[in-house]
């Protein structure tokens, strides 16, 4: 599972004010759900939160892959947010999270099973591209610093990208600052 292949700049979002690390998780549901018309974000955002209910999965340096198996998908699905300020993850391990990579895959999913979620992880773990990610000021540069160097043949790079996406809905999202919400 390439990160470029899960991943896109509608799904991407840069300097998001949450709550909560149950708010960050719909922000996370509502952006894998974008343009995918066969998915209801209550019910990713379920299926995310109940997997989280078995165990936290912060991972420590500042990030969390919230991740669960949906049915109605046929291939993986991603969101990444990065956040204003750091919340509180896990209390228990006084863990806190800036970088929140959301992950969906089919029920029936197979194909390397953890092995790409191990392959995932580390590509996510790895420090130049967390602090790239961290630097990012828009979300456009946010997704480029995620998939840069993962797979560039791939990469969307047009002249034609006018370098903003704006959401389907922008009341249903978190505030961002600086009024980055260009993915």
């Amino acid at each position: 599972m390439k990160l470029i292949n899960v991943l896109n700049p509608e799904s991407v979002l840069c300097n998001v004010e949450v709550r909560s690390r149950k708010h960050a998780i719909e922000v996370v549901a509502k952006l894998i759900c974008r343009g995918r018309d066969t998915l209801a974000e209550t019910y990713v955002f379920e299926n995310l939160i109940d997997r989280e209910r078995l165990g936290c999965t912060a991972l420590g340096n500042g990030i969390a892959i919230p991740h669960a198996r949906v049915s109605g998908l046929s291939e993986p699905a991603a969101s990444l947010i990065r956040l204003s300020s750091a919340i509180e993850f896990e209390k228990v391990e006084d863990i806190d999270v800036d970088l929140i990579f959301g992950l969906v895959v089919p029920e029936d999913y197979r194909d390397g099973d953890s092995g790409d979620f191990r392959a995932l992880v580390a590509t996510l773990s790895d420090e130049d591209r967390l602090a790239a990610m961290r630097s990012a000021r828009t979300s456009r540069e946010l997704f480029d610093a995620a998939v840069a160097g993962t797979d560039n043949n791939d990469r969307i790079d047009d002249d034609d990208n006018d370098d903003t996406v704006e959401p389907p809905d922008a009341d249903d999202l978190p505030a961002v600052h600086s009024g980055t919400r260009s993915g």
